[in-house]
């Protein structure tokens, strides 16, 4: 899947989100709350993940009313590199960016190339699998993790390892389904993958380049974009 990597603790990078109001000082100068605690306490954390070997860095960040008030960055970033965690340093956010795939075919629905309860395999004619039943398959059930695939291919990773469009494709080819489409919900990575294909399929352009004029553009997410290991392969594509 196109990785993209969640919140909290990341394999590599701890990256903590602290949402509040306002500055430390200029939130004891005006009498509001007071975040030392706060600051304190995502300090001590960050640092324990750290020295347990849960992750090598992290960045922290107090938001008032939208704004960011205080921000900072602990640890490295690269450690080979000794190259220092700082406020702008960009982190994988790993499962959170199912939201993405989720939008983007929300759009297509909404301008009616996309039917939620159409077949996946109808979009994707490459999408075969050795389980017949997988022409049951919905997209809907994708995000609703009743699909019945297998489950992850991919993990997350800081170094490309192929198209995980192709690999998964050709992966899925052997693989049966682990109950009937739509007979229960068991969370599963791979039809968010699959989601993304149809993407690509419906409107032409690349998954990432749908995203980047549909939705980072206008919503003017700068500094948000393709993990690191994806943008490598990116650029050798």
């Amino acid at each position: 899947m196109f990785k993209r990597l969640n919140s909290a603790l990341l394999i590599a990078c701890v990256s903590i989100l602290i949402l509040a109001n306002g500055e430390l000082q200029a939130a004891e100068s005006n009498g509001k709350a007071n975040y030392k605690n706060a600051i304190c306490t995502a300090r001590e954390t960050i640092w324990k993940a750290i020295t347990s070997g849960k992750g090598s860095g992290a960045s922290i960040a107090i938001m008032d009313r939208g704004k960011i008030a205080y921000s900072e960055g602990i640890g490295v970033a690269n450690r080979s590199e000794n190259r220092p965690v700082d406020k702008n340093t960009r982190f994988n956010i790993g499962s959170t960016s199912k939201m993405f795939v989720a939008a983007a075919i929300l759009m297509l629905v909404d301008e009616g190339k996309v039917a939620l309860d159409g077949s996946v395999a109808k979009y994707i004619p490459e999408f075969k699998m050795k389980d017949k039943r997988y022409k049951e398959i919905t997209v809907r059930m994708l995000f609703n993790h009743s699909s019945g695939l297998p489950g992850t291919t991919f993990f997350p990773a800081y170094k490309s390892g192929g198209d995980p469009h192709e690999i998964l494709l050709e992966t899925l080819k052997d693989a049966n389904l682990k109950h009937d489409p739509g007979g229960m919900s068991i969370y599963c990575n791979d039809g968010f993958t699959l989601a993304e294909i149809i993407v690509e399929k419906v409107s032409g352009k690349k998954f990432l380049d749908f995203l980047k004029e549909r939705i980072f553009d206008p919503l003017e997410m700068r500094n948000t974009s393709a993990s690191i290991g994806e943008i490598g392969m990116c650029q050798r594509l």
